[in-house]
């Protein structure tokens, strides 16, 4: 009952609230751009993938999970299009580890 009950105050009470979701939709519209800039032939929808890479806080707190770029790689590329825009939300701070 506790279970369903919380579930139900955080859809019913819990909100982003309005500058977060135009703030949010600005960052997905310069995205589609940027995506259907690069491909218009065959991205006229400006289609992305994203990912979230945890680094810095999931590495000090669950060590075990921290992960190269080259496995984050292997376990993504069959989910990845070639050539498509990949958006990459993270904390890591070492601009190299991506490339």
């Amino acid at each position: 009952k506790q279970d369903l009950w919380t579930k139900r105050f955080i859809r019913d009470h819990v909100h982003f609230n309005d500058e977060i979701v135009c703030a949010a939709a600005r960052v997905v519209e310069a995205i589609r751009k940027r995506a259907k800039e690069r491909h218009p032939e065959t991205n006229p929808n400006g289609d992305f993938d994203t990912l979230h890479v945890r680094r810095n806080d999931w590495a000090t707190q669950f060590p075990a999970y921290s992960v190269s770029s080259d496995a984050l790689f292997e376990v993504t590329e069959s989910e990845l299009i070639p050539g498509r825009t990949v958006f990459i939300a993270t904390d890591e701070r070492d601009k190299e580890y991506f490339r």
